[in-house]
């Protein structure tokens, strides 16, 4: 009867602290992307530019050539030119983006990458450059995530991180080494 009793117990409260730990611990959410590369044909959770966003890739000197030299009206701008992922540079508060440039805005083993901050649901332009990858790190300068890309060419190969110093992203440290 007590060997009953203590096994009755003790599934009762297995049971118990089961159903505890699966409410406590929704499914997780899809870790965020932090590497990027021109090689890729898509981003792991693209998302469509939202039209504040895309006003501010409508105003880049790069893609205004690129438009004037198809003869299109920057009014015009396709989504299609870009893919985009959220990231979270300084915090859960707010979603910012890493925006690649695709089809008439990629070259030869480079892309051009801008990434928009969102603060208060306005974006601003962070950082613009050209690279073959732009990976988010974990360190942090500022509150925001350094950032590092690595361009590669015939004879080089040229990494630079980044670090947000008032109200951008600057550069910190290159280190080139011979290919």
């Amino acid at each position: 009867m007590i060997f009953r009793l203590i096994s009755t117990t003790a599934i009762t409260l297995a049971l118990i602290s089961v159903g505890q730990t699966a409410q406590r611990d929704p499914s997780p959410l899809p870790a965020e992307q932090t590497v990027f590369s021109a090689e890729q044909m898509t981003v792991n959770h693209p998302i469509a530019l939202p039209e504040a966003a895309l006003g501010i890739l409508r105003n880049d000197p790069g893609v205004l050539a690129t438009l004037r030299a198809k003869k299109i009206s920057p009014s015009r701008l396709a989504q299609s030119w870009f893919m985009a992922s959220e990231v979270h540079l300084a915090g859960q508060d707010e979603a910012d983006l890493v925006v690649m440039g695709i089809g008439p805005l990629r070259g030869a083993n480079v892309v051009t990458f801008w990434v928009l901050g969102r603060t208060r649901g306005e974006y601003r332009l962070l950082l613009l450059t050209s690279a073959l990858s732009l990976e988010v790190l974990a360190s942090k300068t500022n509150d925001y995530r350094d950032i590092r890309t690595v361009q590669v060419t015939a004879t080089r190969t040229l990494s630079v991180t980044f670090r947000f110093r008032s109200d951008k992203y600057v550069p910190s440290k290159t280190k080139e080494e011979p290919r």
